[in-house]
């Protein structure tokens, strides 16, 4: 898509329709690397790009040895790839997971 006068809106089309979901990968002060965010792309709403925090984790402090505690705080809005989950058998092992990152 070389083209140089490409409308705004036709480049966020393009990425909302190849982007499913965004995982962050950080590297904490421990060293470890976490998934920090996992965030799902909704759709366009006029130019706007919609996005849903599906998780997110969060440092509840340190353990003696040094290295971080926390947990994985987990949407309860039913993610959009909900269908897809379904489709691909997933759902439950989905449901699992979210029942594991809840405190």
């Amino acid at each position: 898509m070389g083209q140089p006068g490409l409308p705004l809106r036709a480049i966020r089309t393009q990425i909302v329709s190849a982007i499913d979901i965004i995982v962050q990968i950080q590297r904490m002060r421990d060293g470890a690397r976490r998934i920090t965010q996992v965030t799902e792309v909704i759709g366009l709403e006029g130019d706007i790009v919609t996005l849903h925090d599906v998780a997110q984790y969060d440092y509840e402090g340190e353990n003696s040895d040094g290295t971080l505690r926390g947990r994985y705080r987990i949407s309860r809005v039913r993610p959009h790839f909900a269908k897809r989950l379904s489709y691909f058998g997933l759902e439950r092992a989905w449901l699992e997971a979210v029942e594991e990152g809840e405190p």
